[in-house]
């Protein structure tokens, strides 16, 4: 038997069971909570979006298929990104651009689908999926706006392999695994930055490499110098004692 208290309703005159309001509260804080975080999914999503930015794929099966790789040059100079955003726009390219770097959707223009590219105002550029053809023709295009090499493997690079994959992007052994979903395009910068550094990295040790063979050079023939020096000088001490002898 169950046994329910009755709370009197002075503006309804009615009784009610007690239970009823208690039922009433939890449901009312439950469907709060659910509403909580609903909204901070919502804004976590959007903060994520504000921060980096979303554009939609360039897609057409006319043109080339995308590569499994990814590939970071370090140029030397510095990058006007303002102007390189304005000039490949011009040609119906999608962009995003929040300093310190330029997100560039490949287009029709260049006759390659579903790849891309990031520019970094120190002079790095990070290629998505490019093949090697088209990736020149992406970077030659602004030759007029930024001061580069007719050929690019001149310059220090970093590639890894890329594999696409349904769940969160992630690095193993030397190769990415970017996620298909909304994030891949955020993942894609947020991945560039970090072969941003790795492109310049190799490069500082390559200057420090060229450095201590400069140094190392120097010193070898520094000491040939002291080893001739000294040979001539003990001959002409030998040649003195040998003409004080026969004096």
């Amino acid at each position: 038997m169950i046994v329910c208290k009755k709370i009197f309703n002075e503006s309804t005159k009615l009784w009610k069971p007690k239970y009823l309001n208690n039922n009433i509260k939890w449901y009312q804080s439950i469907n709060k909570e659910k509403g909580v975080n609903k909204i901070y999914t919502q804004k976590k999503l959007t903060k994520r979006e504000k921060l980096l930015g979303n554009i939609k794929p360039f897609i057409n099966d006319k043109y080339d298929n995308p590569e499994c790789n990814v590939i970071a040059y370090y140029l030397n100079n510095f990058l006007n990104l303002n102007i390189l955003k304005s000039a490949y726009e011009n040609i119906g390219c999608n962009v995003l651009y929040k300093e310190p770097y330029l997100y560039v959707e490949s287009c029709e223009y260049f006759k390659q689908q579903n790849s891309s590219a990031v520019f970094f105002t120190n002079g790095c550029v990070v290629i998505w999926n490019m093949n090697k053809k088209n990736m020149k023709n992406f970077l030659y295009f602004c030759k007029s706006y930024i001061n580069i090499n007719e050929n690019i493997d001149n310059y220090d690079f970093e590639e890894l392999e890329v594999q696409n994959v349904n769940n969160k992007s992630y690095v193993s052994n030397s190769i990415i695994y970017l996620t298909m979903n909304n994030y891949r395009i955020t993942d894609k910068i947020s991945f560039s930055f970090g072969l941003l550094s790795a492109v310049r990295l190799n490069n500082l040790e390559k200057k420090i490499e060229n450095k201590l063979l400069y140094e190392n050079n120097n010193i070898e023939t520094l000491k040939k110098k002291i080893k001739s020096t000294n040979l001539d000088y003990y001959q002409n001490n030998f040649f003195l004692l040998k003409l004080l002898y026969i004096i």
